[in-house]
C-alpha cells in the first residue's frame, strides 16, 4: 500500500495564486502546482540523490545512477542518447535491422571491399569494408561508417600482426 500525502500550502495572489490562504491548506492535486528547483526520487532504504529531475534553462533534465550524464526530455524523445552512448551498444543489429544492398569488389579473385549501399541504385553508402593485403595475406581492414546523408562519419582501422604466418594480434584505431 502506498501512502499518498498532500503537502500543505500557503497560497497568495502575490506569488501567482488565485486566492489568499490565511492558514496552511492541503494542496489540491487537480489544481495546484508545486514550484521547486528539482525533484529527488529515493527508495525507502536509499537516500543518495542519484535519481533527479530538474530544470536546466528551458529543458526538463533527468539523471540516474545508470545515466549520470544529464539527458533532457528532448534527448529522450529523439532517441535518448548521444553518439558516445550509442557507440557503447552492441552494433550487430545495425547490419540486421536495415534494408540494404551489398556490392562486393574483387581483384584477382580476392575480395578488396564490400560496400553496403542503401539500395541497388548505389546512390548512398551506409558502410564500407576495405581489405589490404601484404604477400597475399590480409594485413589490414578499414571499416567506414557513413551518416544518414551518405557522408563518412567515422572509420576504424584494424591492423593484423602475424607470427609464423598466423595472426597473433589485432590493433584497432578509430578515426
Amino acid at each position: 500500500m502506498v501512502d499518498r500525502v498532500l503537502p500543505l500550502k500557503l497560497e497568495d495572489t502575490s506569488s501567482g495564486g488565485d486566492e489568499i490562504d490565511t492558514f496552511p491548506t492541503s494542496l489540491d492535486p487537480f489544481e495546484d502546482h508545486i514550484e521547486c528547483a528539482g525533484l529527488v526520487l529515493d527508495e525507502t532504504s536509499t537516500r543518495d540523490e542519484s535519481v533527479r529531475v530538474y530544470r536546466s534553462g528551458g529543458n526538463l533534465t533527468f539523471v540516474d545512477a545508470s545515466n549520470p550524464t544529464p539527458h533532457t526530455l528532448s534527448d529522450l524523445l529523439a532517441g535518448g542518447m548521444g553518439e558516445d552512448a550509442h557507440r557503447l551498444l552492441d552494433q550487430l543489429t545495425h547490419a540486421i535491422d536495415e534494408d540494404s544492398f551489398d556490392e562486393v569488389l574483387r581483384t584477382n579473385g580476392k575480395i578488396d571491399s564490400i560496400i553496403t549501399w542503401e539500395t541497388d541504385a548505389k546512390l548512398k553508402k551506409i558502410r564500407e569494408v576495405t581489405v589490404s593485403r601484404s604477400a597475399g595475406k590480409v594485413a589490414s581492414v578499414v571499416l567506414k561508417q557513413y551518416d544518414a546523408s551518405g557522408v563518412l562519419k567515422e572509420q576504424l582501422t584494424e591492423t593484423y600482426t602475424r607470427v609464423n604466418g598466423r595472426i597473433s594480434s589485432v590493433n584497432r584505431v578509430r578515426a
